[in-house]
């Protein structure tokens, strides 16, 4: 469950490794040995509702903020963002209807590739349920992310550029997720670092999370309160009337 993308380096390929290295290992099992890295498949199941806080810092801007998001099974997520200077974002889905507003854009409402990237990252249950929300995945080879040794999987979502996911090959957690955004501002190129996992609610989360918008901006978000289980209403994933 990595999502706190609002609309999350240098890669070579490691040293020695070659092609036939890569295939070694299959795609379908980077991405199981990613859930049982983090809860196991009971874990996931067992998930119901979710909620988090964070502090965001933008980098080389001197200014900051908050986070908070809040997600429902199966694939129901609110995230709101507080920003100086900029203001409140928020984004949401209520499993069928993704909608953002934001200072500069006002109320919208998702669509195309947009509205499909929303629905394949807001799934808490998403890690299990690869093959359902995936046209397919691919193992891309073995990569250096971070500073350790990863294996790349391309993930081809039905109608939303590829995602590519750098598993670290040792504990099979998310290193790092890159991700095509596409909205009326336009195409624009994010790479989300993860670190720092811990358990919550019987799943790994990662603590620290570091949103790389391109050459636009950095932002980095540290995770201060995480909880499973909690009561939430289905409201605030309803678009809101203005």
């Amino acid at each position: 469950m990595l999502r706190v993308i609002l609309g999350i380096g240098v890669i070579a390929t490691a040293g020695g490794a070659s092609a036939a290295e890569a295939q070694k290992v299959t795609a379908a099992q980077v991405l199981d040995k990613y859930v049982v890295a983090t809860g196991g498949k009971a874990g996931y199941e067992r998930l119901r509702t979710f909620a988090m806080e964070g502090r965001i810092t933008v980098k080389g801007q001197g200014i900051g903020g908050t986070m908070k998001a809040h997600m429902k099974a199966p694939n129901k997520f609110y995230v709101v963002q507080n920003i100086q200077g900029i203001g409140e974002a928020r984004q949401g889905y209520d499993g069928k209807i993704g909608w953002s507003k934001d200072p500069f854009m006002g109320l919208r409402k998702l669509q195309g590739a947009e509205l499909e990237l929303t629905r394949v990252l807001s799934d808490m249950q998403g890690p299990v349920k690869w093959r359902e929300l995936f046209k397919r995945a691919e193992l891309v080879g073995v990569r250096n992310v971070e500073g350790k040794r990863t294996h790349a999987v391309k993930m081809i979502p039905h109608r939303a550029k590829p995602i590519t996911g750098y598993y670290d090959s040792a504990t099979g957690l998310m290193l790092r997720m890159d991700v095509t955004m596409e909205s009326p501002q336009g195409v624009i190129p994010m790479q989300v670092v993860a670190k720092d996992y811990r358990m919550v609610g019987g799943i790994k989360i990662p603590y620290q999370m570091t949103q790389r918008m391109g050459a636009v901006m950095e932002m980095s978000i540290r995770i201060t309160s995480a909880k499973a289980g909690v009561a939430v209403s289905d409201s605030i994933f309803t678009i809101p009337a203005k």
